[in-house]
């Protein structure tokens, strides 16, 4: 039986959860039996490309630069048809809107199936990003969702042509995370109740409501501190804001972290206020470093670790009571981790990986 080829067609790789997933989920394929994967990284950069190229996994960086990843730029997706003639895959399987919009228009009238796998809840503003979703929808022979409130969004914005739609929630390799914790013997923490927020700096992330909200939260536990995991446009604005605010000493930046999970597990509390996700992977990440989490209502991930997450509306006054009650009640976060790690039993990473075989095998006989 021959393998089915799979080109995993995504704009960037910064740090992130959907680069993350595809690093896991390509470095699991490359010894598959069935699947043979190949990812084609169309600007060519992101802070993952070397952790790619450290593995030996099956990449192509289309460009040298985000300028090609312009709507406009037919050269992108001639370049890129070009690749996928060459390589012939049986799937290509798009991911964010860059990798959705060229991976589509790339593939027209080539002998291959199309996936597209939507991860957000983030409905397009721009009028001709949305007029692109449905249009090409008919250019899509199946959409993957990472949540129920995904799969609405697919629904209602994305799939005009009603193409085959499936839900598949997102799972991590969890045993990547099974590291020693550097943390508080790293930054002299060790007396500290850690609150922790990982994640690209974007507005969409919402960190400058947590860190408004920690200035409350010292007020009346002194030995808080905030510890941020990552990196992006916002930095300065984070920075800027956390003097305003005079927490210097109560907030510290430690950058991107490839062991993530070596810092996690330092941390009595994570907090996911984001304005809008598709999921929320850092959540089970959490869970399973025994880290109790606070989520906004807009982290689809409740919808399969209901147990281990504290809802809360974004709000300044009520992120900071909430974050305020779990480390000040020991037992509560116990319970909420004992609760967590149960249901993400439900979602481990080799089921993940079956099920979304099983949508590839589904495509390629129909």
């Amino acid at each position: 039986m021959e393998k089915i080829k799979v080109a995993f067609v995504i704009g960037g790789l910064p740090f992130g959860g959907v680069e993350n997933w595809l690093f896991d989920l390509v470095s699991k394929l490359q010894t598959d039996a069935e699947i043979e994967p190949v990812v084609i990284n169309i600007s060519g950069t992101g802070e993952k490309v070397k952790d790619f190229i450290a593995a030996n996994l099956p990449l192509i960086n289309l460009n040298q630069g985000k300028k090609g990843l312009n709507t406009y730029r037919l050269d992108t997706v001639l370049k890129l048809r070009k690749v996928l003639r060459q390589i012939k895959p049986d799937i290509v399987h798009t991911l964010h809107f860059s990798g959705d919009y060229f991976g589509r228009l790339a593939s027209l009238n080539l002998n291959t199936r199309v996936i597209t796998h939507l991860r957000n809840i983030k409905r397009e503003q721009k009028t001709h990003r949305r007029l692109a979703n449905k249009l090409l929808s008919f250019g899509t022979d199946a959409y993957i969702g990472n949540s129920k409130a995904v799969m609405s969004i697919i629904k209602k914005d994305h799939n005009f042509a009603r193409s085959e739609c499936f839900l598949l929630y997102n799972s991590i390799k969890f045993e990547r995370l099974d590291v020693k914790p550097i943390l508080r013997g790293k930054y002299n923490l060790e007396d500290k109740k850690i609150v922790m927020g990982i994640g690209r700096f974007v507005e969409q992330k919402n960190f400058n409501l947590l860190i408004s909200s920690m200035q409350k939260v010292v007020q009346n536990i002194s030995d808080a501190v905030l510890v941020l995991v990552g990196d992006g446009v916002e930095r300065n604005n984070l920075f800027r804001l956390t003097k305003e605010l005079g927490l210097e000493d109560k907030v510290l930046f430690v950058g991107y972290q490839q062991n993530v999970g070596s810092f996690l597990k330092d941390a009595d509390l994570l907090v996911v206020p984001s304005a809008y996700e598709g999921f929320g992977n850092v959540v089970l990440e959490a869970l399973y470093c025994g880290v109790p989490a606070i989520v906004s209502p807009y982290v689809p991930s409740v919808e399969v670790v209901p147990g281990g997450t504290l809802v809360v509306e974004n709000d300044r006054d009520k992120l900071a009571r909430a974050i305020e009650k779990i480390l000040s009640d020991k037992r509560l976060a116990l319970n909420m981790v004992n609760k967590g790690k149960k249901e993400i039993e439900k979602v481990s990473f080799e089921n993940h990986v079956q099920e979304l075989k099983q949508i590839y095998a589904k495509l390629c006989t129909n």
